[in-house]
């Protein structure tokens, strides 16, 4: 090799230790080009750090594996009691209805004597208005009673215009009602044998079963009628049972197992259809059957 310092030409006597031989001319020292080459991959703690880095990153993985699925897990426990939940609250706003219809009833007949008509009936038997509109000065909706016109029928072109103002205390918040639909979830059930008949203003003293054991308004979630159209369902052609199929003519709801009434004395309940047998239910209808009942 040729020294780099003096350009004097020798042969290494073997391999210096750590790499370095010296001129026998100058005495220099300089780098030996024959010296073998340091190992590859870097030292011990290099490599034991990207080991301990591999390991962190597959721990971190499978971590993040654990939890996504336990909070799958999760969401699926929780599920049903968030549904439950909103069931109540939805079932809890539907009963707040019905005892403010019920208060504006009671409210009525202090102010009237009787109870509003099922349907006020022109002189040819047409039914022309409906206890929904009688309603309205008693449930905050003064200025909607007002723009009615009495002197004509409910579908006439002014007051059918007034039926599609929603009414909030008429509809139901669950099913295909909601609480902006202008059609209504509630109903009386009228004939001669309950507290309401077209054309009838009945009194609170001619209902002998008393009126805690006697219901006044129910909840239907089949039939879709305008608040202000003076229809609701015949005892002699109803379904005596709840949420009967393929029947508008029946007390139904989009709740679970049931629906909501608001009894003559001004509570409201839920009727489980589970506990509630046909004779029940129509003894509950009728106000003076003399039948007891076992509320269930």
């Amino acid at each position: 090799m040729h020294c780099p310092h003096c350009g004097a030409e020798f042969k290494p006597a073997g391999h210096a230790q750590g790499g370095w031989v010296t001129c026998p001319q100058c005495g220099k020292g300089s780098p030996d080009p024959n010296a073998p080459l340091p190992p590859q991959g870097g030292s011990g703690a290099a490599a034991a750090g990207m080991s301990v880095g591999a390991v962190l990153m597959v721990v971190l993985g499978v971590t993040g594996c654990v939890l996504i699925a336990c909070g799958g897990i999760l969401v699926a426990l929780l599920l049903p009691a968030v549904q439950a939940s909103r069931e109540a609250a939805v079932r809890s706003q539907c009963l707040n209805n019905l005892k403010q219809i019920a208060l504006a009833m009671h409210n009525y007949h202090d102010t009237h004597r009787a109870l509003p008509a099922q349907a006020v009936l022109d002189e040819n038997g047409q039914p022309m208005h409906s206890w929904r509109t009688a309603l309205l000065p008693f449930l905050e909706e003064q200025s909607l009673y007002q723009q009615y016109n009495f002197n004509e029928p409910w579908n006439s072109p002014t007051n059918r215009a007034l039926a599609d103002v929603p009414v909030r205390a008429y509809s139901c918040p669950a099913g295909g009602h909601g609480p902006d639909s202008a059609e209504t979830s509630y109903f009386v059930v009228y004939g001669d044998e309950t507290m309401f008949a077209p054309n009838r203003w009945t009194r609170f003293a001619d209902v002998p079963d008393g009126l805690s054991n006697t219901i006044m308004i129910v909840e239907s979630n089949s039939l879709h009628v305008p608040w202000s159209e003076p229809r609701d369902i015949p005892f002699d052609e109803m379904q005596f049972y709840l949420n009967a199929p393929e029947s508008e003519l029946s007390v139904s709801s989009a709740h679970t197992n049931g629906a909501n009434v608001a009894m003559g004395d001004g509570s409201v309940r839920f009727l489980n259809q589970d506990g509630l047998d046909e004779q029940t239910f129509r003894f509950m209808l009728m106000r003076a059957d003399g039948n007891p009942v076992s509320l269930p």
